[in-house]
């Protein structure tokens, strides 16, 4: 039985798009990281003594931001999920593996 020739064009573009993939990942879970951190910053009200006297000290937030932030992560999200999909529709002519979507 003859081996299939190596494709690769194919093997090229799964690379390249693996590497890309992991370049949103991280851009992804950074932003997603730093709202995490914002809404937990802003969500930890604390009572500070200010002249022998216990004062809230209330923390704003910036719905704004983080709504722009969310709405860049969903964006991110989107193209990962379609880059994805291409890697795993190459991956059986690569000979490599498929990217499981949890």
């Amino acid at each position: 039985m003859e081996k299939a020739e190596i494709n690769y064009e194919v093997i090229g573009r799964y690379h390249a798009a693996s590497k890309r993939a992991k370049e949103l990942i991280s851009k992804r879970n950074e932003l997603l990281y730093t709202v995490s951190y914002e809404l937990g910053n802003v969500s930890s009200n604390r009572y500070r003594m200010i002249r022998d006297e216990s004062v809230l000290a209330v923390k704003q937030c910036d719905f704004d931001a983080l709504q722009a932030k969310l709405s860049e992560a969903k964006s991110i999200n989107d193209e990962l999920i379609k880059i994805i999909e291409e890697i795993n529709s190459i991956a059986p002519l690569a000979e490599e593996p498929e990217i499981r979507l949890g």
